[in-house]
C-alpha cells in the first residue's frame, strides 16, 4: 500500500518543504524492497527469473520515479546539458512517462494482490497442517485406547 499511495499523499497533503523527508522514506523503502528481492532469490529455489521475480523487480524499480533525488540524476544524465530542444523533448516525453508510471503502479497493485494471496495460502496451509496433526493425535489416542481395551479383555479372560 505504501508504494501505491505514498507519493500521491505527499503531493496532496504536505508542503513542498517536506518533500525531502518523503524522499528519504521512499529511498529507504526502495532499499528494503530490493533487499527483499535478493533474500527471496536465496530463500526460494526457482524464484530468480520466474514471473514473480520480474514483477517484483519492475514494481521496485518503478519507485525510482517517485524519488526526486534519483529521478533528477537519471533525467539529467539522459538529457545532457540541456537546451531548448532538449527541454521541449523532455516536455513531450512527460506525457508518455506519466502513462508508463500509471502502468507501473498497476503492476504494484498486482504485487500487493500476490502478497495477499501468498499470506492467505500460508494461513490456510498452516490451518490444514494443524488439523492434520490434531487428527493424527486423535487417531493415535483412539488406537491406544483400543490396545488397552484388548489387553484388559485378555487379562480378564484368564
Amino acid at each position: 500500500m505504501y508504494s501505491l499511495f505514498f507519493d500521491d499523499l505527499r503531493v496532496l497533503v504536505t508542503p513542498k518543504s517536506a518533500d525531502d523527508y518523503f524522499f528519504g522514506v521512499s529511498t529507504f523503502a526502495l532499499v528494503i524492497f530490493a533487499v527483499e528481492i535478493l533474500l527471496q532469490c536465496f530463500a526460494f529455489q526457482g524464484y530468480l527469473g520466474n514471473f514473480f521475480f520480474w514483477l517484483d523487480l519492475v514494481a521496485t524499480m518503478s519507485m525510482v520515479s517517485d524519488i526526486d533525488w534519483i529521478w533528477t540524476m537519471i533525467d539529467s544524465a539522459s538529457t545532457g546539458t540541456g537546451s531548448n530542444a532538449a527541454t521541449l523533448a523532455k516536455t513531450a516525453r512527460a506525457g508518455r512517462i506519466t502513462r508508463v508510471i500509471r502502468i507501473i503502479r498497476l503492476i504494484r497493485i498486482v504485487r500487493i494482490v500476490k502478497i495477499y494471496k501468498q499470506a492467505k495460502l500460508a494461513a490456510r496451509l498452516s490451518w490444514e497442517k494443524k488439523q492434520k496433526l490434531l487428527e493424527k493425535q486423535k487417531n493415535e489416542e483412539i488406537q491406544k485406547m483400543r490396545r488397552n481395551a484388548m489387553r484388559e479383555r485378555r487379562v480378564s479372560t484368564f
